[in-house]
């Protein structure tokens, strides 16, 4: 023995040899593979499991977010469907309609890229990204978005300190 320890099964008989004499009659089999291998089906499962949640979580996630487009859609089409509308308000209730049908259709390709990914009919590549880059497209994708579609005066202030100025990540 190498001094490890090992999980056995043992078997054992107790004899009667004579009167007040017995011996038992004992056998052991190492059985540390089956209990390693029991112990990794246990995890595979809970692994399983923990997936399936997931992926429960996932659905009804994705089901509310496709749920948000699809309702302007439907909503705004009844709209102009049923009613007299003045001009104005039928541009606004088009512009909607688009740009939901954009939104639900970035969401589909988003999701197919993810059915992709998992099945690795895609690579992903870490490339370099520059923080400062980044933050400062970000900043004007959103002052864009408040200009067109929020009409506010809003102010996105983006402070960068210079400790992170030449920050890169790999993503």
């Amino acid at each position: 023995n190498d001094g490890r320890r090992i999980e056995v099964a043992l078997k054992a008989k107790a004899f009667q040899i004579s009167p007040g004499e017995k011996i038992v009659y004992a056998i052991y089999q190492d059985i540390s593979q089956k209990k390693e291998y029991e112990r990794k089906l246990v995890e595979a499962k809970e692994k399983a499991e923990q997936a399936d949640r997931l992926k429960s979580a996932f659905l009804t996630n994705m089901s509310h977010e496709i749920r948000t487009p699809m309702n302007a859609i439907l909503g705004f089409s009844q709209l102009m469907a049923s009613t007299e509308i003045p001009a104005e308000s039928k541009k606004e209730y088009t512009r909607i309609i688009l740009e939901s049908g954009e939104n639900l259709l970035r969401l589909i390709d988003d999701i197919l890229d993810l059915a992709k990914i998992e099945s690795g009919q895609m690579e992903i590549r870490k490339e370099p990204v520059d923080v400062e880059e980044l933050m400062t497209s970000l900043q004007a994708t959103f002052l864009e978005l408040i200009e067109k579609k929020l009409h506010k005066d809003l102010e996105i202030k983006l402070t960068i300190p210079r400790s992170a100025s030449s920050l890169t990540l790999y993503t």
